[in-house]
């Protein structure tokens, strides 16, 4: 071992350091080495969790929507068949309006409306189903490529013939 005279406090903050020591407490690489990289490693896999949770939770909300858009066409073709009297091109054509100005895909979904003609009180069902597919790959695990989206609205017929 050597001793340092230290004279002055300039030079008691510059003396050196004893010579690191590998693997153990002391020295450049010894304990908070260790620590910061096993905050690494945990700040990677946390990170990662944080990133697929908040991702997930984006595509779940995107889900909702358009669940709440295929109800509304739903509704909306059950109304004007129920004005209509039954299953009419008017009906078809307001769900189809509906899906597309909720940024969905009108020809991907599949729109049932029944009876043909509906007298006054006669009930009008309409259904809308549609096959949502994920934007992220965050809920694959839940469904795959996506999901069947179904919604069907009754009404009774307003028509009087």
């Amino acid at each position: 071992m050597y001793t340092v005279r230290v004279n002055s406090p300039w030079q008691r903050l510059c003396r050196p350091r004893s010579a690191p020591v590998r693997g153990g407490p002391a020295g450049w690489w010894g304990a908070a080495g260790r620590e910061r990289g096993a905050a690494a490693v945990e700040f990677a896999v946390v990170a990662g969790l944080l990133v697929t949770m908040l991702l997930g939770m984006v595509e779940l909300g995107l889900v909702l929507d358009a669940q709440l858009v295929v109800s509304m066409a739903a509704r909306e073709a059950a109304r004007q068949a129920a004005v209509d009297g039954g299953a009419s091109t008017k009906a078809y054509q307001r769900a189809e309006e509906t899906l597309r100005l909720g940024a969905l895909d009108p020809g991907l979904a599949a729109v049932e409306i029944w009876p043909r003609q509906a007298s006054y009180g006669t009930v009008v069902h309409a259904r809308v189903s549609y096959p949502y597919t994920f934007l992220t790959h965050a809920l694959e695990w839940v469904g795959g490529r996506g999901v069947e989206l179904k919604a069907e609205a009754v009404t009774r017929s307003e028509k009087v013939r």
